[in-house]
């Protein structure tokens, strides 16, 4: 898997695409999501951290996560300054705030994020007919072209499994 090849594509994918169409979502919450720190920042999916390693934007920094997947590998967390291109944003940011969630041997489909409930109004309202449809389109495509790649497939799982205990320990 070329890393820079996969994510490009995973970019085009997702497109201009965002959960309210054309209007800037972040409005509503004083753009929450893009103010992290180093406990709550956007998880980094494997290797995209390539595409960020380099300096590509000052406005964002690296930190280990807890979250681990597959055979114990740790995901990284982007932070950001709160101002970025939105061209070099990574696929979490771009995704924000649904999740896979497994509904099928290497099948993956989009929910809202539980754990974005306190942070995103759109999450909190939990209602997927306040989204964009085509942003909901866009994002079941990535996952299904995120799942052909065997080594995206156990952090798609782990974020998935996440999700689940979330809302089992939440609901």
């Amino acid at each position: 898997m070329d890393p820079t090849e996969t994510y490009e594509i995973a970019y085009r994918i997702i497109g201009k695409n965002t959960p309210l169409g054309k209007l800037d979502c972040g409005k509503l919450c004083g753009h929450a999501c893009c103010l992290g720190d180093r406990h709550t920042g956007m998880l980094l999916f494997p290797q995209e951290e390539k595409l960020f390693a380099d300096g590509l934007d000052q406005s964002f920094t690296l930190h280990p996560s807890p979250f681990s997947y597959g055979n114990g590998k740790r995901a990284l967390l982007l932070v950001c300054s709160g101002k970025c291109k939105r061209e070099i944003r990574p696929l979490s940011c771009r995704i924000f705030p649904l999740v896979p969630y497994k509904s099928a041997p290497a099948s993956y489909c989009p929910i809202l994020d539980p754990r974005a409930r306190r942070l995103c109004p759109l999450a909190a309202a939990n209602d997927r007919k306040l989204f964009n449809p085509e942003f909901i389109t866009a994002v079941q495509r990535l996952f299904r072209y995120l799942a052909l790649f065997p080594q995206i497939r156990p952090f798609l799982d782990a974020l998935s499994k996440e999700a689940e205990e979330y809302l089992r320990f939440y609901a």
